[in-house]
């Protein structure tokens, strides 16, 4: 017998470059501001980022999920793009190199046996 259980989220990844005379400063507002902001909307579940060691034309890489499709469209969403503070500002001006993906997670998880033979 097995139990299948299928969860539906949505995410938004975002890969960015940042000129590297202002990556500290836009490591330190990413991390300490920008994430945690973002996830403070109501929807948001969660932020990951990712550094590329080598080799990519673009070296992050940003995840964010979300509970619903109509999360990205929602008063909270819009008014977080509207109200930036000006550490935002700046680092959101020396971001280049960006591309978004919004996409639609299904994950399926259960559990069960089976005999297998060798």
């Amino acid at each position: 017998m097995s139990v299948r259980q299928i969860r539906r989220s949505f995410s938004v990844r975002v890969w960015s470059d940042i000129d590297p005379g202002h990556e500290a400063d836009f490591n330190q507002w990413y991390n300490r501001e920008h994430m945690e902001e973002r996830v403070r909307i109501p929807g948001f579940t969660g932020a990951r980022r990712y550094h590329a060691v080598s080799g990519s034309a673009r070296r992050y890489l940003t995840l964010y999920r979300t509970s619903s499709l109509a999360d990205f469209t929602s008063d909270a969403y819009r008014k977080a793009l509207t109200k930036q503070t000006q550490w935002s500002i700046t680092n959101f001006g020396r971001i280049s190199n960006t591309r978004c993906q919004v996409i639609d997670v299904k994950q399926e998880a259960g559990f069960g046996w089976a005999t297998l033979w060798f």
